[in-house]
């Protein structure tokens, strides 16, 4: 059984220039993710919907550049509401993480996992709802890693596209692992098992889906 990272807990991606970007799961995990895992320097995201994951790019201090913003963006619309809505785009903003707050006005109560955002919302507009999974090789495990496609591709070629659809999420996940292990070499198909369907689920937005045309 391969050995998971402290981030998993979250959903995750690497971006295309490196970043760590990670986002909340449930109201428990999105309440973690901002109190515990959010850095000054960080940047905070979140789909122009009700029933959305925060999502945090962990900067380390360096400046992202306009493509990882998109991609963090995309992850954000992907895993919100819209996505079981079957939308195919939406807006996203981003902020600082000091303009996001537990406090809220009087005589309201803020529910586990929700904040307010106070002062300017910087949005991207018409966000396209895709998200890619592809396998890898960590330590010659296989990997299952998930996220927008530029993300994805740069690090194998062994992935696939989904969108909103109406598969559900466990027929969907089993084609995605049969596709997957046929774009593998036939030597590294051995270690490929069905264990790794529940990984899949996981990259998997709630809801159902569709794989694009490869």
């Amino acid at each position: 059984v391969r050995r998971k990272d402290w981030y998993e807990k979250f959903r995750w991606f690497h971006s295309s220039e490196g970043f760590l970007v990670l986002g909340g799961r449930d109201a428990a995990t999105n309440e973690m993710l901002i109190k515990k895992y959010t850095s000054p320097e960080d940047i905070v995201f979140h789909a122009d919907i009700i029933g959305a994951p925060f999502v945090v790019i962990k900067t380390e201090g360096k400046k992202p550049s306009e493509k990882t913003i998109m991609e963090a963006a995309q992850f954000a619309a992907s895993f919100s509401k819209a996505w079981k809505m079957g939308l195919g785009s939406l807006d996203v903003y981003w902020v600082k993480p000091e303009q996001v707050s537990k406090t809220a006005p009087p005589g309201q109560f803020l529910k586990k996992g929700a904040f307010i955002i106070r002062g300017k919302k910087n949005y991207v507009r018409h966000v396209p709802l895709r998200t890619a999974i592809g396998l890898k090789f960590k330590d010659g495990e296989p990997m299952i890693i998930g996220g927008p496609l530029e993300a994805v591709s740069g690090q194998t070629n062994v992935y696939v596209e989904i969108a909103p659809g109406d598969i559900p999420s466990g027929r969907l996940a089993k084609q995605i692992l049969r596709i997957l292990a046929e774009k593998l070499p036939k030597d590294k198909r051995v270690g490929i098992s069905g264990n790794l369907v529940n990984e899949i689920q996981l990259f998997i937005p709630s809801g159902k889906g569709k794989i694009l045309k490869q």
